[in-house]
């Protein structure tokens, strides 16, 4: 009896001592970032390559809302030991590619960017272990990574230059397998399992916001729409929203490098879009007030662009100036008649989609625009005030009219001009007759200027 009290006095946190399990999972159960940057302080020498994601993994999902979110924002300057102590590890210690893109994941999100010379020696070391590994690494690792790099605004054009061959090859075995070939086995994957969607979606969109432009990457992005197109039912639809801010026209032309993507309606790219927007359909009520805005201009860019509108607005994702819809994206020079009808009636289709996409994301945001905030509210307004068809353009106009009323004192200047732009004249009028004074009037919102703020800067965006 007396050894065993002995033993558990050794195994208590106060004692500076702690077992390699118990040190994870008192970082796995933390309740705040100062309690995690605590117990490193504390068990500093007893943290090792294991304890690494386990701690970032936290410390990210803490930061995502709420008080620790605000206190992350205010003191990130506090993790630079933590962060001096993983870059560390991961130079001395026998490389692990699952732990390293675990690690290089969660920092991306914690807000830890290259660009600052505090995190860039972190982020050297990340990288010159993922390119070690990069032969011996799982595609779902070597995904995340390559986000992760890119998000943290790393450079990232030879990592990814790298993978996109041994991604293609993943992608060329599970096709294989899936019609019953016999297929060698490329390095780590196993053809036989498909790959998941949430780390393609990862993979395609750090490639479009990071890569150069190739014609292997243009080949493996075909790849992945067509892959994704066909597993788009049942996933998580933050994936889905990830694929549409990849492959839709307005995020493409945002982004620097301009990656050759096929254009062409009918094609893999093509299908991807009308399957989510029948999956999404048949689950709108699973969207949340901001997805619901998002995909709703993201489908109404798109639709525009196609039919020639010119959309200068610049609104949220997919909704970017892109030269009078002229996409900048690479289309093949050599079509045939054939592709031609294919592309007509691709687009047709695609139109379809997105009308009844559009009927059902408005049903499900007309009951509860109370919950919608500001910049929300004009998006919402924006894609109807633009939409050619469609019963529920004008209850959904006067629904988000009458929200907005009362909320005058939370629309910035982006919203408010984006929000009289959007209402039409004899609503306008309505809204100038509201008795609010100073500059916060809606009003302000008829000649408001077209000028708008960067999207990472919006106070009433999320």
């Amino acid at each position: 009896a007396a050894r065993l009290r002995q033993s558990r006095m050794h195994k208590r946190p106060g004692s500076g001592w702690i077992e390699p399990e118990q040190l994870r999972t008192r970082l796995a159960c933390a309740r705040s970032i100062p309690e995690i940057l605590e117990t490193r302080r504390r068990f500093k020498d007893e943290i090792e390559l294991g304890h690494l994601p386990v701690a970032w993994s936290r410390l990210s999902r803490l930061g995502r809302s709420g008080i620790q979110r605000e206190w992350l924002c205010d003191n990130r300057e506090l993790l630079a030991p933590l962060a001096e102590q993983t870059r560390t590890i991961l130079e001395n210690e026998i490389p692990d590619a699952r732990a390293n893109a675990s690690v290089a994941h969660a920092v991306a999100i914690a807000g830890l960017h290259s660009d600052e010379p505090k995190w860039r020696s972190l982020w050297e070391a990340i990288e010159y272990r993922a390119t070690e590994v990069l032969d011996v690494s799982e595609p779902p690792d070597y995904a995340r990574l390559a986000w992760a790099m890119v998000e943290a605004k790393h450079p990232a054009e030879k990592y990814l230059e790298s993978a996109v061959d041994l991604l293609q090859q993943s992608l060329r075995a599970e096709s294989g397998s899936g019609r019953g070939q016999a297929v060698p086995k490329w390095r780590n994957t196993q053809p036989h399992k498909p790959l998941p969607l949430v780390e393609l979606a990862l993979f395609a969109n750090a490639y479009v916001r990071g890569g150069l432009p190739s014609a292997a990457g243009s080949s493996l992005m075909e790849s992945i729409a067509r892959s994704a197109a066909s597993r788009v039912a049942g996933a998580k639809p933050s994936t889905l929203l990830l694929l549409l801010r990849t492959f839709t026209v307005g995020t493409r032309a945002r982004v620097s490098s301009a990656v050759a993507l096929p254009l062409d309606p009918g094609l893999a790219r093509d299908r991807l879009l009308v399957a989510v927007a029948q999956e999404l359909t048949h689950r709108a009520h699973e969207l949340k007030p901001q997805e619901v805005a998002e995909v709703m201009c993201v489908y109404a860019a798109e639709v525009g662009v196609r039919s020639g509108a010119n959309d200068q607005t610049g609104v949220g994702v997919g909704m970017v100036d892109n030269g009078g819809g002229e996409s900048r994206v690479h289309r093949p020079p050599d079509k045939d008649d054939k592709q031609c009808r294919g592309s007509a009636g691709g687009a047709a289709t695609l139109a379809e989609a997105c009308a009844n996409l559009l009927a059902a994301l408005a049903e499900r945001a007309m009951p509860q625009l109370r919950r919608y905030k500001a910049y929300n509210l004009s998006r919402l307004a924006h894609v109807a005030s633009r939409s050619t068809d469609g019963a529920w353009r004008a209850p959904l106009l006067q629904m988000v009219q009458a929200e907005s009323l009362g909320r005058e004192r939370e629309f910035s200047a982006e919203s408010r001009a984006l929000l009289g732009r959007a209402l039409e004249p004899g609503m306008r009028g309505q809204v100038e007759a509201v008795p609010v004074g100073g500059e916060e009037r809606l009003c302000g919102l008829v000649g408001a200027p077209r000028e708008f703020a960067d999207a990472g800067n919006r106070k009433d965006c999320d």
